[in-house]
């Protein structure tokens, strides 16, 4: 009967210690998910910013070369027109 006992008790401590882990293990786990989703969060936040900035420097890329070009061609009709004097 007391070796009965004694292995009920082992094999008790022994589901603890299996549950106690999981326990550990899965507040690791849900740790590690609330992680990884304020971390894919603050990237998708970091991806809308540069994707405006990228469009902002599109838009300002497009402007300086229309603007240059026009320099250019005021430049040139300057030069021509004196070239004919």
């Amino acid at each position: 009967m007391t070796m009965s006992l004694e292995n009920e008790k082992s094999k008790t401590l022994k589901l603890e210690n299996e549950n106690s882990l999981l326990k550990t293990t899965c507040v690791h786990q849900k740790h590690l998910l609330y992680v990884t989703t304020y971390s894919h969060e603050e990237l998708k936040l970091a991806h809308e910013e540069l994707s405006v900035a990228h469009d902002n420097l599109v838009l300002d890329h497009a402007f300086l070369t229309k603007k240059l070009s026009n320099e250019e061609t005021k430049t040139s009709e300057s030069s021509s027109l004196g070239a004919n004097d």
